[in-house]
């Protein structure tokens, strides 16, 4: 994948990002990736992938992030299943990208989410596990758009 100046500027990149763009002298989506991975750019990468990613390939992270936190969150409300039952829903997507299969899984993770809005509170203090989980998921993420599927 390349990342262009023309790309940039279409999506409104902020010109903090647009400057660090250009001293890299490079278009290689993989070395930019890394460099900025590097420079704990977390929130500048999110932004390109959020405008590469399709439908699948959105619900795919979604649900890898989802797992990966899913745990812990179940640990503080053994009793709220909201999280598990959005992965289910996300995964029969998946299998079966309908219109009907999609608002279900918009539905699931919309309450989901609701549900994890609480944990994340007590779990932002935890700093540096939070940023562990954030790498993961975007070289995840990464791996996922350029598997182009």
């Amino acid at each position: 994948m390349k990342i262009t100046k023309a790309f940039l500027k279409k999506h409104d990149a902020c010109a903090d990002a647009y400057e660090w763009y250009l001293e890299q002298k490079t278009t290689d989506g993989d070395k930019l990736f890394k460099t900025a991975m590097k420079a704990k750019m977390y929130d500048e990468i999110w932004w390109v992938l959020r405008r590469k990613l399709n439908k699948k390939q959105s619900v795919k992270i979604a649900i890898y992030s989802a797992e990966q936190v899913k745990d812990i969150f179940e640990k503080r409300h053994p009793n709220d299943n909201r999280p598990r039952k959005a992965i289910q829903t996300a995964k029969r997507y998946l299998k079966t990208p309908t219109s009907s299969a999609y608002a279900a899984a918009a539905s699931a993770y919309a309450a989901s989410a609701d549900a994890a809005s609480a944990y994340a509170a007590s779990y932002a203090s935890v700093y540096e596990e939070k940023r562990k989980v954030q790498k993961k998921i975007l070289r995840y993420a990464w791996r996922v758009i350029n598997d182009n599927n």
